[in-house]
């Protein structure tokens, strides 16, 4: 779970619509980062300076972006098979081809591998 970030030596926490309003009265800017579409805006806002020089004032601030984060988690519900550990999902396995194939369009070592099948000798009379 992600409350906050660094980037270029810059601290930025997670706001939610009830805590930007205080990052925003601060002067405080939102992380943007380059996109394919242009600039994408995330919810992390720097932390205002003067809060590393008052302890207890940013503890508040950080357990409130801890908070705003922990609920985004609850909302989002379990998180889908292989998305828990950053995967990508194992793509689907196709079924195999069971068209037999001729002898012949068989790789040398595969026909080596596969016994060929008894053949039924009719008996004379």
């Amino acid at each position: 779970m992600m409350f906050g970030l660094v980037h270029d030596d810059v601290l930025y926490l997670k706001a939610d619509d009830a805590s930007s309003p205080a990052f925003a009265a601060e002067g405080c800017a939102r992380w943007t980062y380059p996109g394919m579409r242009g600039a994408t805006v995330i919810p992390y806002w720097r932390v205002p300076e003067r809060l590393l020089d008052e302890p207890e004032e940013f503890r508040q601030w950080a357990l409130t972006a801890f908070t705003v984060a922990e609920n985004r988690k609850k909302a989002k519900g379990k998180p889908r098979a292989g998305k828990a550990a950053g995967r990508k999902p194992a793509p689907k396995k196709r079924a195999p081809n069971t068209a037999a194939k001729p002898a012949a369009s068989r790789s040398p070592t595969a026909a080596a591998k596969k016994p060929a099948k008894p053949t039924k000798a009719k008996a004379k009379r």
